[in-house]
């Protein structure tokens, strides 16, 4: 299992959701543990896949977070 570090809770669930719809398992790295970890003002949320769809998932991951929202 490989790590995506998203921004926020937000890009975390559309990256799952995006690689869902293709098939791809995905978890959110346990939360909890993880914030106390790295500080309660630590907005990042780690997205965990496969070894195998680790690059795909990073490429959808900068193409969704590189978009501007709106023009």
């Amino acid at each position: 299992m490989k790590t995506i570090v998203c921004n926020n809770h937000v890009e975390a669930g559309a990256l799952r959701s995006i690689l869902e719809g293709m098939g791809v398992e995905s978890a959110i790295y346990d939360e909890t543990n993880s914030k106390t970890a790295r500080g309660i003002m630590d907005q990042t949320i780690e997205v965990m896949v496969n070894d195998a769809d680790y690059d795909r998932a990073m490429e959808l991951y900068h193409g969704m977070v590189e978009e501007p929202c709106c023009e």
